[in-house]
Protein backbone atom coordinates (compact mmCIF):
# COMPACT_ATOMS: atom_id res chain seq x y z
CA UNK A 1 0.00 0.00 0.00
CA UNK A 2 1.23 3.41 -0.85
CA UNK A 3 0.47 6.44 1.82
CA UNK A 4 -2.85 7.49 0.35
CA UNK A 5 -4.09 3.76 0.32
CA UNK A 6 -3.26 3.51 3.68
CA UNK A 7 -4.92 6.54 5.13
CA UNK A 8 -7.81 5.30 2.95
CA UNK A 9 -8.35 2.62 4.63
CA UNK A 10 -8.02 3.84 7.87
CA UNK A 11 -10.58 6.26 6.54
CA UNK A 12 -13.15 3.42 5.40
CA UNK A 13 -12.00 0.76 8.32
CA UNK A 14 -12.80 3.76 11.44
CA UNK A 15 -16.00 4.03 9.47
CA UNK A 16 -15.94 7.54 8.00
CA UNK A 17 -16.30 8.47 4.22
CA UNK A 18 -13.11 7.71 2.14
CA UNK A 19 -14.63 9.38 -0.53
CA UNK A 20 -13.28 12.92 -0.49
CA UNK A 21 -9.75 11.74 0.56
CA UNK A 22 -7.93 11.80 -2.78
CA UNK A 23 -4.47 13.36 -1.94
CA UNK A 24 -2.19 14.01 1.32
CA UNK A 25 -1.55 17.13 -0.10
CA UNK A 26 -3.46 20.63 1.26
CA UNK A 27 -5.79 18.00 3.38
CA UNK A 28 -8.27 20.19 6.39
CA UNK A 29 -10.39 18.71 9.05
CA UNK A 30 -11.22 15.06 9.52
CA UNK A 31 -8.73 13.85 6.17
CA UNK A 32 -5.72 15.57 7.88
CA UNK A 33 -6.55 13.71 11.06
CA UNK A 34 -6.00 10.33 9.24
CA UNK A 35 -3.12 11.36 7.28
CA UNK A 36 -1.36 12.55 10.49
CA UNK A 37 -2.25 9.18 12.31
CA UNK A 38 -1.34 7.14 9.48
CA UNK A 39 2.43 9.18 9.07
CA UNK A 40 2.58 8.85 12.79
CA UNK A 41 1.65 5.46 12.81
CA UNK A 42 4.28 4.40 10.23
CA UNK A 43 6.65 5.99 12.92
CA UNK A 44 5.92 5.04 15.94
CA UNK A 45 5.72 0.71 14.56
CA UNK A 46 9.52 1.75 13.19
CA UNK A 47 10.51 3.09 16.65
CA UNK A 48 9.21 -0.06 18.79
CA UNK A 49 12.64 -1.43 18.16
CA UNK A 50 15.78 -0.44 16.90
CA UNK A 51 16.76 -3.59 14.86
CA UNK A 52 14.10 -4.23 12.92
CA UNK A 53 15.66 -6.25 9.42
CA UNK A 54 13.99 -3.78 7.19
CA UNK A 55 15.67 -0.72 8.41
CA UNK A 56 18.80 -2.53 8.09
CA UNK A 57 21.73 -0.86 5.79
CA UNK A 58 25.50 -1.09 4.78
CA UNK A 59 27.92 1.10 5.15
CA UNK A 60 30.93 1.43 3.04
CA UNK A 61 33.59 4.16 3.38
CA UNK A 62 37.38 5.10 2.97
CA UNK A 63 39.47 6.56 5.44
CA UNK A 64 41.75 9.13 4.73
CA UNK A 65 45.96 9.72 5.77
CA UNK A 66 46.22 11.73 8.65
CA UNK A 67 41.95 12.14 9.30
CA UNK A 68 40.62 10.17 12.54
CA UNK A 69 36.77 10.90 12.14
CA UNK A 70 34.45 10.06 9.47
CA UNK A 71 31.10 11.13 9.13
CA UNK A 72 27.95 8.86 9.48
CA UNK A 73 25.52 8.13 6.94
CA UNK A 74 22.70 10.83 6.36
CA UNK A 75 20.32 7.86 7.34
CA UNK A 76 21.76 6.21 10.19
CA UNK A 77 19.76 5.73 13.31
CA UNK A 78 22.11 3.63 15.32
CA UNK A 79 25.14 1.35 14.29
CA UNK A 80 25.89 -2.59 15.20
CA UNK A 81 28.51 -2.04 17.39
CA UNK A 82 29.37 -5.54 16.60
CA UNK A 83 30.12 -5.25 12.66
CA UNK A 84 32.76 -3.03 11.87
CA UNK A 85 35.39 -4.01 9.62
CA UNK A 86 39.06 -2.02 8.49
CA UNK A 87 40.35 -3.79 5.06
CA UNK A 88 38.04 -7.12 5.70
CA UNK A 89 39.20 -7.20 9.05
CA UNK A 90 37.15 -7.42 12.27
CA UNK A 91 37.86 -4.73 14.47
CA UNK A 92 36.37 -3.74 17.98
CA UNK A 93 33.91 -0.67 18.31
CA UNK A 94 33.68 1.55 21.73
CA UNK A 95 31.87 4.99 22.55
CA UNK A 96 33.42 8.07 23.10
CA UNK A 97 32.21 8.28 26.42
CA UNK A 98 34.67 5.16 27.08
CA UNK A 99 37.42 5.95 24.81
CA UNK A 100 40.93 7.56 26.20
CA UNK A 101 43.63 8.10 23.68
CA UNK A 102 46.07 7.97 26.64
CA UNK A 103 48.50 10.75 25.68
CA UNK A 104 49.48 11.84 22.17
CA UNK A 105 47.53 10.48 18.70
CA UNK A 106 49.85 7.06 17.02
CA UNK A 107 49.61 6.92 13.13
CA UNK A 108 49.07 3.58 11.87
CA UNK A 109 46.72 1.13 10.53
CA UNK A 110 42.91 1.33 12.59
CA UNK A 111 42.51 -1.33 15.06
CA UNK A 112 39.69 0.13 17.07
CA UNK A 113 36.30 2.26 15.65
CA UNK A 114 35.17 4.66 18.29
CA UNK A 115 31.70 5.51 17.95
CA UNK A 116 31.60 9.62 18.27
CA UNK A 117 28.31 11.07 19.92
CA UNK A 118 26.95 12.12 16.82
CA UNK A 119 27.34 8.69 15.50
CA UNK A 120 30.47 9.50 13.58
CA UNK A 121 33.85 7.06 13.32
CA UNK A 122 36.80 7.80 14.81
CA UNK A 123 39.87 5.65 13.97
CA UNK A 124 42.33 4.47 15.91
CA UNK A 125 45.03 4.71 15.56
CA UNK A 126 44.62 7.52 13.04
CA UNK A 127 45.43 6.12 9.29
CA UNK A 128 48.48 6.35 7.54
CA UNK A 129 47.03 5.43 4.75
CA UNK A 130 43.65 4.59 2.57
CA UNK A 131 41.26 1.70 4.55
CA UNK A 132 38.58 0.33 3.50
CA UNK A 133 35.67 0.30 6.20
CA UNK A 134 32.42 -1.08 6.54
CA UNK A 135 29.38 -1.38 8.99
CA UNK A 136 26.18 -2.78 9.35
CA UNK A 137 23.66 -0.07 10.91
CA UNK A 138 19.96 0.55 11.04
CA UNK A 139 18.06 3.37 9.47
CA UNK A 140 16.13 6.32 10.98
CA UNK A 141 12.28 5.64 10.70
CA UNK A 142 11.08 6.60 7.89
CA UNK A 143 8.46 9.48 6.90
CA UNK A 144 5.66 9.42 4.57
CA UNK A 145 4.98 12.37 3.02
CA UNK A 146 3.81 12.19 -0.70
CA UNK A 147 0.44 9.83 -2.25
CA UNK A 148 2.77 7.19 -3.57
CA UNK A 149 5.28 6.59 -0.61
CA UNK A 150 5.85 3.17 -0.04
CA UNK A 151 6.17 2.04 3.53
CA UNK A 152 9.39 0.06 4.67
CA UNK A 153 7.78 -1.98 6.24
CA UNK A 154 6.98 -5.32 4.18
CA UNK A 155 3.72 -4.60 2.10
CA UNK A 156 2.67 -7.90 3.72
CA UNK A 157 1.98 -6.50 6.97
CA UNK A 158 1.32 -3.12 5.79
CA UNK A 159 -1.92 -3.42 8.18
CA UNK A 160 -0.16 -2.75 10.92
CA UNK A 161 0.32 0.62 10.11
CA UNK A 162 -3.32 1.42 9.73
CA UNK A 163 -4.44 -0.64 13.13
CA UNK A 164 -2.38 1.09 14.75
CA UNK A 165 -3.55 4.33 13.45
CA UNK A 166 -7.00 2.91 13.86
CA UNK A 167 -5.85 2.54 17.89
CA UNK A 168 -5.06 6.34 18.06
CA UNK A 169 -8.13 7.36 16.50
CA UNK A 170 -10.56 5.17 18.33
CA UNK A 171 -8.63 6.95 21.68
CA UNK A 172 -9.53 10.35 19.85
CA UNK A 173 -13.32 9.66 19.17
CA UNK A 174 -13.79 7.64 22.48
CA UNK A 175 -15.09 5.20 19.92
CA UNK A 176 -15.03 1.97 22.35
CA UNK A 177 -16.05 -0.71 19.69
CA UNK A 178 -13.71 0.46 17.46
CA UNK A 179 -10.98 0.44 19.89
CA UNK A 180 -11.48 -3.23 20.85
CA UNK A 181 -11.82 -4.67 17.09
CA UNK A 182 -8.42 -2.74 16.31
CA UNK A 183 -6.39 -3.98 19.18
CA UNK A 184 -7.59 -7.11 18.91
CA UNK A 185 -6.56 -7.51 15.51
CA UNK A 186 -3.65 -5.42 15.92
CA UNK A 187 -2.44 -8.04 18.33
CA UNK A 188 -2.31 -10.31 16.36
CA UNK A 189 -0.87 -8.89 13.32
CA UNK A 190 2.18 -7.24 15.44
CA UNK A 191 3.65 -10.40 16.43
CA UNK A 192 3.37 -11.95 13.00
CA UNK A 193 5.48 -8.48 11.85
CA UNK A 194 8.35 -8.85 14.39
CA UNK A 195 8.60 -12.50 14.05
CA UNK A 196 9.40 -11.95 10.19
CA UNK A 197 11.31 -8.67 10.61
CA UNK A 198 13.56 -9.22 14.06
CA UNK A 199 16.53 -11.26 14.13
CA UNK A 200 16.28 -14.42 15.97
CA UNK A 201 12.71 -14.10 15.87
CA UNK A 202 11.09 -16.37 13.29
CA UNK A 203 10.35 -19.62 14.98
CA UNK A 204 8.09 -17.60 16.76
CA UNK A 205 4.95 -17.89 14.52
CA UNK A 206 6.09 -21.28 13.74
CA UNK A 207 3.62 -24.10 15.40
CA UNK A 208 5.20 -26.72 17.32
CA UNK A 209 4.93 -30.28 15.82
CA UNK A 210 4.53 -31.85 19.07
CA UNK A 211 1.59 -29.80 20.17
CA UNK A 212 -1.38 -30.73 19.60
CA UNK A 213 -5.05 -29.50 20.17
CA UNK A 214 -7.84 -31.79 21.18
CA UNK A 215 -11.41 -30.87 19.93
CA UNK A 216 -14.25 -32.39 22.06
Amino acid sequence: MNFLTLCKTLARESGASSSTLTTVSGATGENLRFIEWVRQANRDVQSLWANWKFNFAQASDTTSVGVSVNSAPSDLESWDRLRFKIDGEAVPSIDYAEWSDFGAVSIGKPSMVVVMPDNGLMFSPTPDDIYAVTGDYYKRPQDLTDNEDIPRIPETYHDVIWLYALVNYAYYEAADEVLQRAKDRLMERLPRLEASQLPMAHNHAWSNPGFVVEVS
